[in-house]
């Protein structure tokens, strides 16, 4: 499935949930949107979201949900790319994926939940800039030695909690549900308090591996 170009709209109080379970591809200046109801969104059993120059808008949806019992992958590349969940949370869960290369990904909160034993869910901020207005948490729930936010090696990525202050994000980064290389590093990080409310959270230039 291509998107190359207009806007789609997902009427979820007629439709229901959105279920994507083939690989879709928006680019072009494509635009994706969900209207009415509390409906949720998945891509999961296979499916995949690659956004490049587009905007996917979870609008009214409570929860984007990536993976199920088969997983399911999202890709976020691009200086235009955007992906907002502005009522609500991701949600990671077995064996997903959840890559930002560039572009800007905002939501409440993240989550990994539903996770069965072995499993593992990463969200990768290689780039580009995340963005949580949760106050909950610590901005992660359910952040563990096997699922969590990670900054790879040479990421030039910026997270922004805008409701959680230094102490949270500390406690995070000591537990390990923000980690730098998949390892638990608090020294690799800057945090720097954000006018009014909040952090920014990036990569210290001399962090090592």
């Amino acid at each position: 499935m291509v998107l190359g170009g207009g806007l789609v709209t997902w009427h979820a109080d007629r439709q229901g949930d959105f279920s994507l379970e083939v690989p879709m591809l928006m680019t072009k200046k494509a635009g994706w949107k969900q209207t009415g109801g509390p409906s949720w969104i998945f891509v999961r059993n296979g499916g995949s979201l690659t956004i490049t120059d587009a905007v996917f808008d979870g609008g009214t949806s409570e929860n984007f949900i990536v993976g199920e019992t088969v997983p399911g992958h999202v890709l976020v590349s691009g200086p235009d790319a955007s992906l907002a969940m502005p009522e609500g949370e991701i949600k990671l869960r077995r064996n997903a994926t959840f890559t930002v290369q560039s572009g800007h990904v905002s939501a409440k909160l993240i989550s990994f939940d539903d996770m069965a034993e072995g499993s593992q869910a990463i969200l990768t901020l290689a780039g580009g800039t995340l963005t949580l207005n949760g106050n909950g948490y610590g901005g992660v729930y359910g952040g563990d030695e096997h699922h969590f936010i990670n900054f790879p090696t040479g990421s030039k990525a910026v997270l922004v909690l805008t409701a959680i202050e230094s102490e949270g994000v500390y406690e995070q980064l000591e537990k390990g549900g923000i980690r730098y290389n998949q390892r638990i590093n608090p020294a690799a990080f800057k945090v720097e308090p954000r006018e009014g409310s909040g952090c920014r959270i990036t990569i210290d230039p001399l962090a090592t591996p």
